[in-house]
């Protein structure tokens, strides 16, 4: 509802009206010969103008003067004294539309600005009836953010948007005359029924009212509590953890998990910024890991990983495997990782080893006697050949021959295959493996060329055994090849290495059938052990060549497995036998 001072034309009609009446009363006191009074009556008008039309507070005033002047000149007779005086209250009358005027423009220009922050700010604004708890004003940002229109939360009681008594009476409390309330975080509601966070402020105004700021800060509460939420859940997940979990900071540990600790038979509190990794090695294993003791990154690498002994509080000799990475941690750069005892698995391992040594040894030992005993046989039945006229014995004794060499290689399969995956897999320079393999190449008229520098792939040790027998494979069955390539390139799924002949090829149904045991002319044996060698770290051979162009053996090799040290740098070095 609009007030008299908000309609135009009320204001409009109480200007007519009291400025009439002023000019009627001072005809009427004029006449009755009252000549004191009737000039203050024309301050009230003035002022009235001034205060509702600044702009022409000075103009009314010089009007009303003159109305003034002409009714004491019609009907005062002529009254020199009252002349005087007359002349003296239209420059007072002038005087006060102007003083008026100016502090009437003034109050508008701090009207205007006021309102001008209140509805532009860029935080929610809105006015409170102390008495009533109405809403009196509110800007655009509190009704946006609210759900409402400014006409809709204006007169609208103030529990509607802010419905928790106890936050309103304790904002409430604590306003004073002299300063406001501070920034409290409380729970408004939007139209839609919606709880929206904000950040409130509360001062009185001289009028006595409450003019209150609000900052919607749901998003900012919903990520806090997001962020307690995934604290937690880190911190139990970490708590909990089965491994061993750190925070190195300059040297020293400044977090670690009860495991961490539980491993080493301390307390964390006991830990934490107490020792530091090197008080816990093995002193026989500082020295080879001395570069991740220092800085933790050797080379310039954000990562760390190796295996050590450490000791615990009671100088038990424990077995660890550490992984770590750069990390920030309370704004400074820190070490985070994890540790796994591994003493169990270590003493098992070794368990193992200790048992298939036996076996080997014994295996060995069985394995060369029995050589012994056939190369005897072999040796007695040469003789028994050399004396032997009949050519059905003779028939007989070849047969013995050669299922005793056959007996022989399956002997030496088993040395090699016995050997594989004994020894941890390591990292392996492809060219260097490849040359020790050449010499298996006994025919001149074959040439090999090896593009394979600066390729490392991680395998068994008996890698070179997988290329020794591939170039064997192409010596004893690719009949008229004369040369064999080895390169390589990089796909998608990883690195394939290529060892091809321009020998008669391998036909398409047995394609396959070239890697299972005991399938091919000799033994049958050397492509299944290259098969099994590779399938040790996960890589995979298969044959893509074609009849009449020659055999072409393809490695792959996974993402991981593999690292190309020069890329794009090809070296190439040839054998020829010409």
């Amino acid at each position: 509802m609009k007030t008299i001072l908000q309609d135009r034309t009320a204001r409009l009609a109480l200007v007519m009206t009291v400025s009439a009446g002023t000019v009627i009363l001072t005809i009427v006191s004029l006449s009755l010969g009252i000549h004191e009074v009737f000039p203050y009556l024309y301050i009230v008008p003035i002022i009235l103008i001034s205060y509702l039309y600044p702009q022409r507070g000075v103009l009314a005033s010089l009007v009303l003067g003159c109305i003034y002047m002409g009714m004491v000149y019609l009907f005062g007779f002529f009254d020199l004294v009252l002349i005087t005086i007359s002349t003296a209250w239209f420059y007072v009358i002038v005087s006060v539309g102007v003083v008026m005027s100016s502090l009437s423009e003034g109050l508008r220009r701090e009207e205007r600005r006021y309102h001008g922050i209140f509805e532009t700010s860029q935080s929610a604004l809105f006015t409170v009836d102390s008495n009533l708890l109405r809403i009196i004003e509110a800007n655009h940002e509190c009704a946006r953010m609210l759900g409402y229109t400014v006409p809709e939360l204006t007169e609208k009681p103030l529990f509607a948007i802010w419905p928790d008594e106890k936050e309103r009476s304790y904002v409430f409390s604590r306003i004073s005359d002299q300063f406001p309330a501070g920034d409290t975080e409380v729970q408004l509601l939007t139209r839609q029924g919606q709880v929206r966070w904000a950040l409130i402020a509360a001062a009185f105004t001289p009028e006595g009212r409450i003019v209150i700021s609000a900052v919607d800060i749901t998003e900012r509460k919903q990520i806090e509590r997001a962020l307690m939420d995934s604290e937690i859940k880190f911190r139990t997940i970490v708590e909990r953890s089965l491994a061993g979990v750190f925070v190195i900071q300059e040297g020293k540990f400044r977090y670690v998990n009860p495991r961490y600790a539980e491993i080493h038979e301390y307390r964390p509190e006991e830990m934490v910024d107490t020792l530091s990794p090197r008080d816990l090695v093995h002193p026989d294993d500082r020295e080879s890991i001395a570069g991740f003791l220092q800085d933790g990154f050797p080379g310039g690498s954000n990562f760390i990983h190796y295996h050590c002994r450490e000791l615990t509080r009671n100088g038990q000799t424990i077995f660890v495997e550490v992984l770590g990475s750069r990390t920030v941690y309370q704004g400074r750069p820190a070490t985070m990782g994890t540790l796994l005892d591994v003493t169990d698995q270590k003493r098992a391992d070794n368990a193992l080893r200790q048992v298939n040594n036996k076996l080997n040894l014994l295996s060995s030992i069985t394995r060369h006697d029995i050589l012994n005993h056939l190369t005897a046989i072999q040796g007695y039945m040469g003789l028994a050949m050399e004396s032997n006229h009949d050519e059905e014995v003779d028939t007989y004794l070849r047969n013995a021959t050669m299922v005793t060499g056959k007996t022989q290689s399956l002997l030496q399969f088993t040395r090699d295959y016995q050997n594989m995956g004994v020894q941890d897999p390591e990292w392996q320079t492809l060219s260097d493996v490849v040359v020790r393999a050449l010499p298996v190449i006994t025919s001149p008229q074959i040439n090999v060329n090896v593009r394979l520098e600066g390729v490392d792939i991680y395998a068994d040790k008996l890698l070179e055994k997988v290329f020794y027998n591939l170039m064997d494979n192409t010596l004893r069955h690719g009949e008229h090849a004369t040369e064999i390539r080895l390169y390589y390139r990089e796909e998608e799924e990883g690195l394939v290495l290529i060892c091809e002949d321009n020998g008669k090829g391998i036909p398409d149904f047995e394609k396959n059938l070239i890697f299972k045991r005991g399938y091919g002319k000799n033994t049958g044996f050397g492509l299944f052990l290259i098969h099994d060698i590779l399938s040790i770290t996960g890589m995979t051979i298969r044959e893509t060549g074609e009849v009449g162009k020659g055999a072409r053996f393809e490695i792959t090799v996974p993402k991981g497995s593999y690292r190309i040290r020069t890329a794009g740098a090809i070296a190439v070095a040839e054998r020829s036998k010409a």
